[in-house]
């Protein structure tokens, strides 16, 4: 929680939100679990309700009328590809050097150390004896970064002069200045460069340094203590050094076109073209380049004061102001008049964004420089993005973290949209897509260093476990950049094209939970009742969740008759059903025995050259030095048996994987035909299933892909004959595909008239405009944890907008609801005073109360996750006679005097939240003012010039959010 404050800059919106939350009438884990599911959804209804009660302030600069502009580099896309393409190699070159030969010599030297430490019988982290080795995979994003800096240097450069022409005032921000990489460079003497020395300026020598990097390595006595090394190539195999001196002349041989001081690149070029400069940074050196040798000569900088350069550049006495995060705070570099501009010569701001930040809070404070309290002219932002696939990635981090903000701010999600216009997957459904693609390209995964650890996990059925890994997009995501641009543009590709269709699936059947979703109901009330009491506060947390039964406009309605022949005589293209079935079971019968001649190819090729590789193994090659030629030899022979072995186990299980695939592809296809009459099966709210009619349209398989009969690629469509109307199912969600296969092996195969006529007859009451629908409204938060329908904002026939939680249209709120409320156990004091003698009322969490004559027996689990928080609350013991629970059984027991009823309910509601589930009935026997919190007012931040939002620097996280509300409750 400290560090979770210690990051924003006032703790007071925190304060104001935890005390309005704590106002439901909600357990602690109910509310965490509520907030946990919810996530960004639910955050942006929270915080909506939070602005409208004054709880949450909003400061932010509006948006509103500021250009953003979005510029991709896409005419020197060849350019910038060629370059990425050349340096991409290189680091993959480098990876796999660190793979095959350092790691086994780090291996060795690990378990040597560990063997040294003696006492040392188990290793934890890093903080016993060992020996490390970080990998370059770790340090490819930083190199990418800085790669993609300086592409777009000279752009940069140019459309600072193109604004500048325009009669702009240009502010360039970027995040990194690679000045600590030339510091840490060394001169030709191998000292540590300094004030005019000359070095080579080419980018390369980002290329050399990591090379060398990977021979470091660090080793850690028992104590913990850290020693740098480096293996000395010396120390190294032949081939290993063999291999080092390929990369280092490859290298040395390279020219990439870049520098590694993209900052002085943009300077030159600003001056060059008549322009001055002021910059902002920590920069302790500058670099004078000279494009034709790529050399160039260090010079200390003379660093400028932040308020000075700004003074300078409001005064018009500099063209163009250049900023990090050095100047991303405190200074002002809006458009208003000084005591040197008049109003008629102040200038609009562009802010020329190089580089955006990771850091969200920077980046915003960054923005904020130019757009702020006071100025005449609204700013102009201008991002730059460089042709290359792997800045998808940087863009997708900022618009997540810009989603997140949105949510927890400005209610509304989708202003970020306005700003960036990016596919975003990283999240739980981008997470199991990369899963599923990486699963199935085999190549791919292997270029990424396998990330996800699918081999180590993989079963017979040749598909690692059918759980997602959590994370799994923005890990994969961040390797991508090592692959060639066009694999990029593939990996990238082909994600959105996946993480679209599966966003689409999730929409058509409700299960969709990332967004509110807006919904034009025009929805008439035409009953309402209380389902969840609130505590009655004066916050809308406070409120009773209602449960409103409405009259809706009708959405999607299914096909008609005739659309549906449409839809199947376009599928069959002339050819009859089974025809067309037999077909396709030929085409992916011949794909599936060629695709697995082809891998067992490879897996007798990959073993061949092992088994021809056996005599000069470094194992044989020890064993020839220290036991002589005789074992050697026989050492080899059973090394070779050893590795036939393995061969043929590769390929038995390279066989059973190919056969499970066929055997669950084929059953897919030798069930579903064009036209085929099912049952689509969907899960009641009690846990059953109501089965709809469906008729099958036909599979949708790409042949150009270039697996297109994996399973992720292939498409199962239905039509619905209810509001869902059409179904496209991938073929991976075997599940979904089963359950309609399993739904529908009792269907007889009618003659199509006979399908269709049945088709129009079922479908003719579902053919309606309005129809009545459940929307549980008032109190959101405390409804969700008991709740489990769809965030909506919807509209009203009175013209309004409201947000609510609907509920499937197969939801009976007869069975769900019944004629029962659920009320705090505040409110319900009134029910326990009334219980008569040998009479008991039960709290939702399991707290019995049973009445005595002059006492209430308390009985509670004598579990401590179910019941400790109770028999062990100071304030209720002090209140039972004997101050203590007595254990009977699997229950604690209390007996609570009469007198003290009142408290001990006080204490039950504030400390633990307990509720009760009564008859509506009973309603009218409870008092309206059970609880009343303490009024709060609003609580106002300070009046600061600072645009920037105090909340919006928040980033809540569903997770962080979660984490303070437990620890409040607690």
């Amino acid at each position: 929680l400290s560090a979770t404050f210690a990051k924003r800059p006032d703790n007071m919106p925190i304060y104001a939100m935890k005390t309005a939350i704590a106002d439901c009438n909600m357990s602690r884990d109910d509310l965490v679990d509520a907030i946990t599911r919810g996530g960004v959804a639910l955050q942006e209804v929270l915080s909506s309700q939070l602005v409208a009660e004054g709880q949450m302030v909003r400061r932010e600069r509006s948006f509103e009328g500021v250009e953003v502009n979005y510029i991709s580099l896409d005419d020197k896309a060849e350019e910038h590809r060629a370059i990425a393409d050349n340096i991409t190699q290189i680091l993959r070159d480098i990876i796999a050097f660190q793979g095959a030969f350092v790691d086994e010599q780090i291996e060795e030297l690990d378990k040597i150390a560990v063997a040294e430490g003696k006492e040392v019988e188990l290793r934890e982290g890093t903080s016993q004896a060992g020996v490390d080795n970080q990998p370059y995979f770790s340090k490819v994003f930083q190199v990418i970064n800085q790669m993609l800096f300086s592409l777009k240097a000279d752009a940069v450069a140019e459309r600072t002069i193109q604004r500048l022409n325009e009669g702009k005032k240009p502010v360039i921000a970027f995040a990194s200045t690679m000045g600590s990489f030339i510091e840490g460079m060394e001169n030709e003497h191998g000292m540590p460069v300094s004030d005019g020395d000359t070095i080579n300026a080419d980018f390369t020598e980002v290329l050399m340094r990591g090379l060398d990097g990977v021979l470091r390595y660090s080793e850690k006595d028992i104590d913990g203590n850290s020693i740098h090394k480096k293996f000395a190539l010396s120390d190294l195999p032949q081939e290993a050094q063999a291999e080092y001196y390929r990369i280092y002349n490859k290298i040395k041989k390279a020219s990439t076109g870049i520098t590694i001081s993209p900052i002085d690149v943009i300077i030159n070029k600003l001056k060059a073209a008549g322009y001055s400069v002021a910059e902002v940074t920590g920069r302790k050196y500058e670099v004078q380049l000279n494009l034709k040798t790529g050399k160039g000569l260090v010079l200390s900088r003379k660093r400028v004061n932040t308020n000075d350069a700004f003074r300078q550049f409001n005064n018009n006495e500099v063209d163009v102001l250049m900023i990090n995060q050095s100047g991303s705070t405190g200074a002002s570099a809006h458009a208003i008049p000084t005591t040197k501009v008049s109003k008629d010569q102040v200038r609009q701001r562009v802010m020329i964004v190089l580089q955006a930040e990771l850091d969200i809070n920077t980046e915003v404070q960054k923005r904020g420089r130019i757009n702020r309290t006071g100025q005449i002219l609204k700013p102009i932002y201008d991002y730059m993005t460089s042709a290359i696939p792997a800045e998808k990635r940087l863009m997708m981090m900022l618009q997540k973290k810009l989603k997140s903000l949105d949510a927890n701010t400005a209610s509304n999600q989708k202003q970020s949209n306005k700003i960036l216009d990016v596919p975003d997957f990283l999240n739980k459904y981008g997470d199991k897509i990369v899963k599923d693609y990486l699963a199935e390209n085999k190549e791919v995964n292997a270029l990424l260093d396998d990330p996800l650890h699918l081999e180590d996990s993989k079963s017979d059925s040749g598909s690692a476990n059918e759980n997602t890994i959590e994370d799994a997009a923005h890990r994969v995501s961040g390797r991508v950049a090592v692959l060639s641009t066009k694999m990029q543009a593939d990996f990238y590709n082909e994600i959105s094209e996946r993480y679209s269709d599966y966003v689409d699936y999730l929409k058509q059947v409700g299960e969709y939970d990332l967004e509110v979703e807006a919904m034009n109901l025009e929805a008439e009330t035409v009953g309402s009742k209380v389902v969840k009491m609130g505590k009655g506060s004066d916050s809308a947390f406070g409120d009773d969740s209602n449960l409103e039964t409405v009259r809706a406009n009708v959405l999607k309605k299914p096909f008609t008759k005739t659309e549906v022949e449409n839809l199947i005589q376009e599928s069959l293209k002339g050819v009859e059903p089974k025809a067309q079935q037999a077909e396709l079971i030929q085409q992916f019968t011949h794909f599936n025995e060629k695709a697995l001649d082809g891998e067992l190819r490879e897996v007798e090729e990959k073993y061949k050259d092992l088994i021809l590789n056996v005599p000069n193994e470094k194992a044989m090659l020890k064993i020839q030095a220290k036991q002589g030629e005789g074992a050697y030899l026989m050492a080899c022979a059973e090394r070779r048996k050893e590795l036939e072995a393995a061969r043929e186990g590769k390929k038995e299980q390279t066989k059973r994987v190919y056969e499970n695939r066929r055997q669950y592809l084929m059953k897919m296809i030798s069930f579903f035909y064009v036209g085929r009459g099912l049952n689509y099966p969907i899960e009641t709210y009690q846990g059953g299933n109501e089965l709809v009619p469906a008729i099958f349209l036909g599979f949708v398989i790409d042949a150009k892909k270039k697996n297109p009969y994996a399973p992720s690629t292939i498409k199962l469509r239905f039509a619905i004959a209810n509001s869902s109307k059409y179904l496209a199912v991938p073929a991976s969600y075997s599940e979904d595909v089963m359950a309609i296969i399993g739904a529908s092996v009792d269907v007889p195969e009618h003659s199509l008239p006979t399908l269709l006529n049945s088709w129009e007859e079922y479908t003719k009451g579902n053919n309606v405009d309005r129809r009545i629908r459940h929307i549980i409204t008032g109190n959101l938060l405390q409804a969700f944890s008991d709740f489990k329908g769809k965030l909506v904002s919807y509209t009203t026939n009175q013209g309004e907008t409201k947000k609510g939680i609907l509920m499937p249209e197969n939801w009976n709120p007869t069975e769900q609801v019944q004629d029962k409320v659920v009320v705090p156990i505040a409110k319900a004091l009134p029910l326990i005073k009334s219980l008569q003698p040998n009479g008991h009322i039960v709290t939702n969490n399991g707290l019995s109360f049973f009445r005595t004559r002059e006492h209430y027996r308390l009985i509670v689990p004598a579990s401590r996750v179910k019941g400790g928080d109770i028999y062990l609350d100071k304030g209720l013991l002090e209140l039972v006679e004997n101050g203590n629970f007595e254990k009977t059984s699997d229950k604690m027991v209390a007996m609570l005097p009469e007198a003290n009823i009142d408290k001990a309910v006080a204490i039950l509601q504030n400390n633990h939240s307990l509720s009760l589930t009564i008859h509506s009935y009973q309603l009218k026997d409870l008092k309206n003012d059970g609880i009343k919190l303490r009024n709060r007012k609003p609580i106002l931040l300070p009046d600061e010039e600072e645009p920037v939002n105090n909340v919006l620097l928040l980033e809540l996280e569903a997770e962080a959010l979660a984490l303070e509300l437990e620890l409040l409750a607690a």
